[in-house]
Order: structure tokens, then C-alpha cells, then sequence
């Protein structure tokens, strides 16, 4: 009987997780879920440029500065980048919501799979401006 108790005292316990994290988690996996399900129609049904100049005019309405930026972002995309941003939308919804499902379990690879989908659109929304602007710089000093 001492010898039970001796070797009860050397079991480690698995470490508990508070109600927090699963409130984060229960958060996490909402949002990440309903982007996913945002970004899906957007990349199937891409709208037509006429439908994308209505929309904007409907801004004008709301607020004319927001929607004059649109509309000269608009202009400067080209079709094929803006589906491209579509879907790499999608991915990234998808790997949030993948990372997501991983934490639930209690994977650790899943924080990097969720900070990889969340990091995604931000770099290449920089990474636009960024190239956006070389070539401003560029077309600047021909003048």
C-alpha cells in the first residue's frame, strides 16, 4: 500500500485548460468558420465591372471620399489580381479555420497554421501597396 502511494506522488497530470481558452477557441472557430463561408460566394460569383461601379456609386451617397478611393482602387486592379485576391481570400479563411480545428485538439502546429492564414491577406494587401507604389515612384521620375 506505501509503495501505491509513492508512485502516485510521481504522476504528472496533464495540465488543465481554463474556460478561457475554450471561450477563445469557441470564438475563434465561429469567426474563422463564417469568413470562410463569407469568402466562398465571393470568389465563385465575381462581380462585373458595371456591378462594381454601381456599388460604388451607392458609397458616393454614404460617404463621397470613401467612395472616390474605391473607385480609383478599383480602377488600378486589374480582373485577374482581384480574382486572385479572391481566392487567396478563401485560403486563408480556410487555413484559419484548419488551425482553428487543430487547436481545438490541442495541436501546437495549429497556432501556426491559424497566425499563417490570419497573416496572409495583410502581407499581400502591403505587399500590393508596395509594388503600387515602386511604380509610381517609378513612372514619377520619367516626367
Amino acid at each position: 500500500m506505501n509503495a501505491m502511494s509513492d508512485s502516485d506522488a510521481f504522476k504528472i497530470e496533464p495540465p488543465k485548460h481554463g474556460d478561457v481558452f475554450k471561450i477563445i477557441a469557441i470564438l475563434s472557430l465561429c469567426w474563422s468558420g463564417l469568413m470562410f463561408l463569407g469568402a466562398l460566394p465571393g470568389a465563385l460569383s465575381n462581380p462585373s465591372a458595371n456591378e462594381t461601379r454601381e456599388a460604388i456609386a451607392q458609397m458616393q451617397q454614404l460617404n463621397p471620399k470613401w467612395a472616390e478611393w474605391l473607385y480609383m482602387y478599383n480602377e488600378a486592379q486589374s480582373p485577374a489580381f482581384k480574382n486572385l485576391y479572391a481566392w487567396i481570400n478563401v485560403l486563408s479563411a480556410g487555413l484559419s479555420f484548419t488551425g482553428v480545428l487543430l487547436l481545438w485538439r490541442f495541436r501546437i502546429y495549429g497556432l501556426w497554421i491559424y497566425t499563417a492564414g490570419e497573416l496572409l491577406p495583410y502581407t499581400l494587401f502591403l505587399n500590393s501597396h508596395l509594388i503600387t507604389g515602386l511604380q509610381t515612384i517609378g513612372d514619377s521620375g520619367n516626367g
